[in-house]
């Protein structure tokens, strides 16, 4: 099979167990607030985001995994994968306990609120880790197919077991956490049987070391990026309220659970990047990755953006009442999710090609700006509000800044990157303009099957007036027919070889 049918067929399978994935998550953070109510939605929030940060524990070894493992895949050498394999994993399985460690003694110096949830979260780190170890490998290895039911299994199995233990805990949030940490073992069991990898307890410091240095430029641009997604909800938390935090929470669950599509295709891009630069070491042989995906993604990013920032607000309205107060912040960082999506697209050529040295000055600037607005909006009393508006501020520094670099990386000349941006920012804007200007046909004190029509109505104009800029901005760019050819493909990429 020739490598554009294989990245096809990698991606179908991918971003198939995305939408399930998506799906399964969506149907959760639908439901979860009916058990927790907004004060405990927000600690559970903000316990995510700490179990966020526990995925960098492995300093950086993951990363050195995710980078090398390609490259001796394509050499064949199998002997000092297996060697990389084995330390890599007890390594990483270390740091992780070491951390869950730290977490469980910290928790009993906390708020007595967050210290019971503090120690399950302790246990999940763990678990994630081994987790996200056998996603590196089985990634960087190519076998998506074993990745993307992994992941769709995972999402299916953990909102399940979150909704049912939050239902029958007295504690409905630890509930909701110790099914998190339930879920984990029986994807690694799964993992672990289908996968075929066995590890020796062996720990050879030359194979750690040169992870550690592959891997050490992206923990710290990992950790930066997660400090800056982050730090609105730490300043909500800390400035204002944990019912102020739930209902700013639901908009950023929506932007995750959107940022689910782009990272996808990014993922499974990102080995081949890896493979084809160090063949060549020319940024430009690897741009025929990039250009054309990024344009295709950030196009379907558009309707699904606006239609989330449609749809979201209804099922509040209809479903969960109490939530009313968050549908004006929805309506500021949904569509932020737009910018989130065009950094997740780009960001790993940029890595692939070494140059990830150019993305922690992005993130420098755009945390300095965010956090800066972030302090004064406080200061003047525009609250949570302020927070949102400055957030999406941040999303849109970190997403062109990304989208500038990586397109002059892979194209040379500045002309082509302002055009490229241009573009991009034009679809924002008038996805804005049609959110906005059909807003009037909302009808949001009408009886619910009206609502819901009148939505869909707004949803059909939306995509209406969307499509003709969406098709000028790709006209020349051979999107559209590389997928019909794509398309015209299915069937024979299908098919059992």
């Amino acid at each position: 099979m020739d490598e554009r049918k294989q990245i096809f067929k990698d991606s179908t399978q991918y971003l198939v167990s995305t939408v399930l994935a998506q799906g399964a998550g969506l149907f959760r953070s639908v439901v979860l607030p009916v058990f927790l109510g907004p004060a405990q939605l927000g600690i559970w929030n903000l316990m995510n985001v700490v179990i966020g940060y526990g995925a960098n524990a492995h300093l950086g070894i993951l990363h050195g995994l995710n980078k090398k493992v390609p490259m001796l895949r394509g050499l064949g050498h199998a002997a000092e994968f297996d060697e990389l394999k084995d330390s890599v994993y007890w390594a990483s399985l270390l740091l992780a306990l070491i951390v869950g460690a730290a977490l469980f003694l910290g928790s009993f110096v906390v708020e007595p609120v967050y210290a019971s949830a503090l120690r399950i979260v302790a246990m999940v780190i763990v678990l994630q880790m081994v987790f996200v170890y056998y996603f590196c490998l089985l990634r960087g290895d190519n076998r998506f197919e074993l990745v993307s039911k992994g992941i769709a299994g995972l999402s299916i199995l953990s909102s399940a077991t979150v909704l049912v233990l939050a239902y029958l805990s007295p504690d409905r949030l630890l509930g909701a956490l110790w099914g998190v940490a339930v879920a984990y073992p029986f994807i690694l069991g799964y993992w672990y049987y289908k996968g075929g990898y066995r590890f020796t307890i062996s720990l050879k410091r030359d194979q750690v070391k040169d992870a550690f240095v592959l891997g050490f430029p992206l923990i710290v641009l990992g950790f930066m990026d997660m400090v800056f997604l982050s730090m609105d909800r730490w300043l909500i938390a800390w400035k204002l309220s944990e019912t102020a935090l739930g209902y700013y929470a639901f908009g950023i669950m929506a932007g995750n659970l959107l940022g689910l599509v782009p990272i996808s295709a990014s993922n499974v891009l990102y080995p081949r990047m890896l493979q084809r630069f160090a063949v060549s070491g020319d940024s430009f042989a690897v741009s025929g990755l990039l250009l054309n995906p990024v344009r295709a993604i950030t196009s379907m990013m558009i309707f699904l953006t606006s239609a989330t920032t449609i749809a979201l607000p209804l099922v509040i309205r209809l479903l969960l009442p109490d939530y009313i107060p968050s549908i004006s912040l929805i309506e500021i960082v949904v569509p932020g999710a737009f910018f989130l999506a065009i950094a997740y697209s780009v960001g790993n050529f940029v890595v692939a090609i070494n140059r990830q040295r150019v993305l922690i000055v992005v993130l420098l600037v755009a945390t300095a700006v965010t956090l800066t607005l972030d302090v004064v909006l406080l200061r003047l009393g525009y609250g949570v509000h302020g927070i949102a508006y400055a957030t999406v501020l941040g999303y849109a520094i970190y997403g062109f800044g990304y989208l500038g670099v990586s397109v002059h990386l892979a194209q040379g000349r500045w002309s082509e990157t302002v055009h490229f941006l241009a573009n991009h920012l034009a679809l924002f804007i008038v996805m804005m303009i049609a959110v906005k200007s059909t807003g009037l046909i909302a009808h949001q004190a009408s009886p619910w099957p009206e609502q819901v029509f009148w939505a869909f109505v707004r949803l059909l104009a939306v995509s209406g007036l969307l499509l003709p800029f969406v098709w000028l901005a790709n006209r020349k760019s051979g999107v559209w027919s590389s997928l019909m050819a794509i398309l015209s493909e299915w069937r024979n990429v299908s098919r059992p070889e």
